[in-house]
């Protein structure tokens, strides 16, 4: 994957979550390091323990991330998060609940501005 992602100039961030794989992973040579899946290993208490192992590493905690605790993540030294299933619930997606997607896009994009 980080051959392909340099081939396209591009970040390489494969995913990780034990100290082991970070390890492998910036050894071969990641730009960035996706700790997935964040809620269950321990949330932003997991990603604040990592920091202090690797503190030059910019890690990108997915998997439970939402635009509630997101904060939390990039307190604990997230250098950004990534929000996917969490986006949106899938139910107001079939809904058709146009608000409620509007409300969630701007709690998201109310991050990046905070």
């Amino acid at each position: 994957m980080i051959a392909a992602a340099r081939a396209a100039e591009a970040c390489a961030m494969p995913g990780a979550m034990s100290p082991t794989e970070i390890r492998a992973a910036l050894a071969a040579g990641a730009d960035m390091v996706k700790i997935f899946p964040a809620s269950s290993v321990g949330g932003p208490a997991h990603i604040r323990a990592l920091r202090a192992v690797f503190p030059d590493v910019a890690f990108c905690p997915t998997g439970g991330v939402d635009a509630g605790n997101a904060p939390a993540y990039l307190a604990a030294g997230a250098a950004a998060v990534g929000i996917g299933g969490k986006l949106v619930d899938e139910e107001r997606i079939i809904a058709g609940d146009k608000q409620a997607i509007l409300r969630a896009a701007r709690d998201a994009l109310g991050l990046m501005q905070a």
